[in-house]
């Protein structure tokens, strides 16, 4: 049945997916965790794990396989990580979300296409689920066509891994919408920090705090005229009432990702 799939993909029809059998989930634990569920490919998941390891620079300390409560026929995987990548503050905060999009690009290589991020749990500290159905394999170009952007503390707004155009398309879309204007723009740790005067994420009354949305989806729309989809806005971190206040969305943007066939 995948295979007929291939064909009716690579003829420009409609797959013939049935889409129960060509779903799959991943989702972040704890303060150093993914847990993968559905990808039963021993080369999709080495290429995963593959990743993971160059991405994350102090690496994989556990692969575990569930099998006791696996559905038949579904691999369930624990990766463990060195460090605290879902807490990480400074240098590790931005590698954290480098990996992120590092895994978001691989699945997309895989063809894997992300169809939602939901919140499941009400777990404290939980964070969102990543469900991917199968689409079309896509390989960008460039590896920065896959890059993060972060809202951080209350005023941060950080490119993280962005092709060169991205600073000065956001700095316009600031100039144009944020009124209170740009602070500074600094390295951060290897990203493009802009400050914005004001605290845009932690907004105090009405007009500031649907000012700072416009702003948001103002980004959003000018990311698209230039060619660049906001792929995924995730919840990615743990909740420590650290600096960064709390679990302020993360999103992903692909450049020319182009447009699927069937239920996505």
């Amino acid at each position: 049945m995948l295979g007929d799939s291939k064909q009716a993909m690579s003829s420009g029809a409609a797959p013939a997916y049935q889409y129960d059998q060509a779903v799959a989930l991943i989702s972040l634990h704890d303060d150093d965790k993914l847990r993968v569920t559905g990808i039963s490919s021993d080369s999709e998941l080495t290429a995963l794990r593959t990743t993971i390891a160059s991405a994350w620079l102090q690496g994989i300390a556990k692969v575990q396989e569930y099998t006791v409560d696996a559905p038949r026929g579904v691999r369930m995987i624990k990766i463990k990580l060195h460090g605290s990548p879902w807490i990480a503050q400074g240098s590790d905060a931005v590698l954290a979300r480098k990996l992120v999009a590092a895994i978001f690009r691989t699945l997309l290589a895989l063809g894997w296409r992300l169809a939602l991020t939901a919140d499941t749990s009400k777990r404290e500290h939980d964070k969102d689920s990543w469900i991917l159905l199968r689409a079309a394999p896509y390989v960008v170009q460039d590896p920065s066509h896959v890059f993060a952007i972060s809202f951080n503390r209350t005023d941060r707004l950080r490119l993280i891994g962005a092709p060169e155009d991205v600073p000065v398309l956001v700095r316009s879309v600031v100039d144009q919408n944020w009124k209170r204007g740009v602070a500074q723009v600094r390295d951060y740790e290897g990203s493009m920090e802009f400050k914005l005067h004001g605290n845009p994420w932690h907004a105090y009354g009405t007009e500031e705090a649907m000012a700072a949305r416009w702003t948001v989806a103002q980004l959003l729309a000018n990311l698209r005229n230039y060619g660049y989809t906001v792929y995924a806005s995730i919840d990615m971190r743990y909740n420590t009432n650290s600096d960064d206040f709390s679990d302020i969305d993360s999103w992903i943007v692909v450049k020319g990702l182009p447009p699927v066939h069937g239920a996505l």
